[in-house]
């Protein structure tokens, strides 16, 4: 389930010819700058620069995250809690993963939503300021072995968040946020560190690092590799600088906005989605609104010999655009008590309904009004 509103940028690059300015490939990202009116629904989400191409290498991709949260210090275990406490932090954590957020990665090879699978509080040690990756990692290994902490598993996707406490900096004072990867008993685990700046909302805080660092997790894990084997996307910047290699979050870091999270408000980041041709920041439609189906998604069963509803388009009154799984439509029928219509081009309109797994639109006179009559997307 997706909104977004896109203003392609329109620069055109310097004349003459600049050579490629490839950065080191290190899954940093960059503290973002501040913006005025992130609770706004009229936020634009354009890219950092004029995107030229995305690439997929091949490479492995996270497709059903899981995400252990790791809170580093005695901070966390203070009383009183602090606030925000780590489970107002958990709780924005997992209506990230699965609420409509990362609906749009499924375009990369199928990635779907995550589930926050662990929490470990660790207050025998506190991170010091300027504290190193290899610190992180010497750290996580020591909770792996004395913790009941989820351990790296072969085809598992696991990913550790580490978040520190508020005024605590990673020896990069230039970046917010990194993900990396790490060796354990012969299996790869990945993790991210991440600033905090004492909040759920802002340009720095917690959720806006972890959803910059979930997405690029997901879509460019083995970033170790400095040449890249995840998705990527190329540019140029509007003084004719190539950029080359760079994250999907990386291409959107100062686009991001304060949402409603499946009731949890918090500032998300939008990611690069190069089916839309924009950076896109999906949220799910307000509680009991009515919604119009506008296009679909399609997949062929060989098993069935038959067409079947991936996804869908859906725009409700105002004009912003959703997009849904079969899966998701059905969840906001019954637990979110939306509405969802296809109005045909002969003036008539019915009523989409479920049936189990299914979804059909209720019988009437008409053949225009059908879902599998709409366009594809």
């Amino acid at each position: 389930m997706s909104r977004t509103a896109t203003k392609p940028r329109t620069s055109a690059p310097a004349s003459g010819t600049t050579a490629p300015a490839s950065k080191p490939h290190t899954g940093r990202v960059a503290h973002a700058k501040p913006r005025a009116n992130i609770n706004s629904n009229d936020v634009t989400f354009a890219p950092e620069y004029t995107v030229t191409s995305t690439t997929d290498s091949g490479g492995r991709v996270l497709k059903n995250i899981e995400v252990i949260c790791c809170f580093w210090g005695t901070y966390w275990t203070t009383s009183p809690p602090p606030s925000p406490s780590t489970g107002d932090y958990a709780t924005a954590i997992n209506a990230i993963l699965t609420s409509s957020y990362m609906s749009r990665l499924n375009q990369y090879r199928g990635i779907g939503n995550g589930s926050l699978v662990y929490c470990d509080f660790n207050d025998s040690s506190d991170p010091a300021d300027g504290y190193t990756d290899d610190k992180v990692v010497s750290m996580l290994k020591d909770r792996l072995q004395n913790t009941p902490m989820p351990m790296p598993a072969a085809g598992v996707d696991r990913f550790y968040a580490v978040i520190v406490p508020p005024g605590i900096h990673n020896a990069l004072t230039q970046d917010a946020g990194q993900h990396q990867s790490f060796d354990y008993n012969g299996t790869k685990g990945y993790y991210a560190w991440i600033s905090n700046n004492g909040s759920l909302t802002g340009h720095n805080c917690v959720t806006k690092v972890f959803s910059h660092e979930l997405v690029e997790a997901c879509t460019d894990p083995d970033v170790d590799n400095n040449n890249g084997n995840g998705i990527l996307v190329n540019g140029t910047q509007a003084g004719g600088t190539a950029v080359v290699n760079d994250e999907i979050g990386d291409t959107c870091n100062d686009q991001y906005a304060t949402v409603n999270m499946n009731g949890i408000m918090c500032t998300v980041q939008s990611y690069w989605s190069k089916a839309d041709n924009a950076c896109v920041l999906p949220v799910p439609p307000a509680k009991g609104g009515s919604l119009d189906i506008v296009a679909i998604r399609k997949a062929f069963s060989s098993d069935q010999g038959v067409d079947y509803i991936t996804e869908l388009k859906a725009q409700d009154a105002s004009g912003l655009t959703y997009w849904l799984s079969r899966a998701d439509v059905i969840n906001l029928m019954y637990g979110n008590a939306n509405t969802f219509f296809v109005n045909g081009d002969d003036g008539s309109r019915a009523q989409v309904i479920a049936h189990g797994h299914y979804i059909e639109t209720v019988a009437d006179n008409s053949t225009r009004d059908n879902l599998l009559s709409l366009p594809t997307f």
